[in-house]
This record gives structure tokens, sequence and C-alpha cells, in this order.
């Protein structure tokens, strides 16, 4: 009789345990995407109910201090009140991007003019945060770039993108360069290109994180995981080329078609 082949001589045995072991790491990234989701659910829930109970307390505080502005008394106390209103404005904006943030909103996907609608996110930014023409600007290098998304949660995309070069330069120097580009065998890229501070390595792998910021005040550390989340929901993809002291291009790569 002849002893059994234990290990056979076409490697079947092996490759078996290669399936094997793809499949358990195939398992174990499945229940660690799910456990993100579930603590990510959690944190958006608490966020929520966080931003809804500020917002309540606020409120009162806002409308108060709008009416004794209008009473007639000392200027010096005029002076406090419009400091607690400038305050409050700031705190307003870290409540509405907590609520951005916590929302999950629907996704309403048409065929977008990725080029129209940068250029009319860049109007809009201009007014917003008082730029001029020499500190934003854009360019396409690909004809007819459109792309199938959400245009609203992309020109919020962009609005927050914009925001955050503009908090990494100084405006004496202030340079916003946005780009469009692949060619049409591509899918369309966006880039938003500044000449600020750049971001430091250690930070890297902290800037999509929920409430992360290196500003000391007026920021609720969300702009950044609002913009990945709009990304994530169009199947793009959010990258970033950065070096400490020369700045920072971030892009948007988008799929051919959403779903």
């Amino acid at each position: 009789m002849q002893p059994a082949n234990l290990f056979p001589a076409d490697g079947s045995s092996s490759t078996h345990s290669n399936q094997g072991e793809r499949e358990v790491e195939r398992m174990l990234e499945l229940k660690g995407r799910q456990n993100y989701s579930e603590r990510l659910s959690a944190v958006s829930h608490f966020t929520s109910s966080l931003a809804s109970e500020l917002n309540n307390t606020l409120t009162p505080i806002v409308c108060y201090s709008q009416l004794l502005l209008q009473a007639d008394l000392p200027e010096h106390y005029k002076s406090w009140l419009s400091r607690i209103l400038e305050a409050s404005d700031r705190a307003t904006e870290i409540i509405r991007g907590m609520l951005d943030f916590s929302s999950n909103q629907v996704l309403f996907p048409e065929k977008v003019d990725l080029y129209q609608t940068v250029r009319e996110s860049l109007s809009m930014a201009r007014d917003l945060f008082g730029l001029d023409e020499k500190q934003v600007s854009l360019k396409s290098f690909r004809p007819d770039p459109m792309v199938s998304g959400d245009r609203g949660q992309l020109v919020h995309a962009i609005l927050h993108l914009v925001r955050n070069a503009i908090d990494s330069t100084q405006p004496e120097r202030r340079r916003i360069k946005v780009r469009i580009k692949g060619d049409l065998r591509e899918n369309p890229i966006l880039e938003i290109k500044d000449n600020g501070k750049g971001i430091p390595q250690k930070n890297l792998t902290k800037i999509l994180l929920p409430f992360f910021t290196t500003h000391e005040e007026g920021h609720a550390g969300l702009g950044l995981s609002i913009v990945n989340g709009i990304v994530e929901s169009h199947k793009a993809q959010l990258d970033f080329e950065t070096a400490y002291g020369k700045g920072t291009l971030v892009r948007i790569s988008f799929p051919e078609k959403l779903g």
C-alpha cells in the first residue's frame, strides 16, 4: 500500500491555504468597515443632538443681545454687546458645521457641468470671503467636463475647500488655483491648490477626522470631514499633496458615472 501524500505535488494545498487567508482578510476588512460605520453613525447622532441643544441655548443670547443693542445704553455697553454677538456668530457657524456633518443628506444625482458648477462656486466664494480675481483663479484643461453628481453638495464641498485654502494663506500673497484636468479618455479631476503653509506630516493622518483642527478658535474642525463624506457619496476619490511651508493641493477624482 502506498502511503498517503499529505502534501500534493501540484501545490493545491498551498493554493487552498492562500485562498483561505485572503477570505479571512476580506472578512476582517468588511468587519472593520462595519465597525467604523457604526461608530460614525453614533458620532453623527450625538453631534446632531449636541448641536441642537447648543443652538437652543444660543438663540435667547442672540435675541436679547440684539434687543439690548437697540436700547439707549452707554456706548461701552453697546461695544460689549457687539462682542457678544460676534462670538455668537462664530458659535453659530460651528453649530452649522456640526449639523452639516451629522446630517445624512439624500443624494440627487444628475448630469452636472463641472466647469460651470466650480465657476459659480468660486463666484459665491468671492462674495462670501471677500476674494478678488488675483487671489483665486479657475482654468479647465478638459472640454465638456461633465460628471454625474449632486450639484448642491458639490458646491458645498468646493466652498469648504476654498475656505480651507483661505485659512492657510496670507491675504497679501494669497493665490488659490483651481484646475479641471483629464482628457476625454479619462474621468474629470478637480484640483484646488494654494500657496499657504501646507500641512505638517504629523497631521496628515488626522485631517479627515471629525473635530480635528489646527485653528485656535471659530472652527469646528468639520470642513474636511464634510468634504470627504460628499466625495465618498459620489464614489469619487479625495487625495492630498502637501509640503509644510509650500502649500497644499487637494484633488478630487470623479468616477465615470455615479453608482
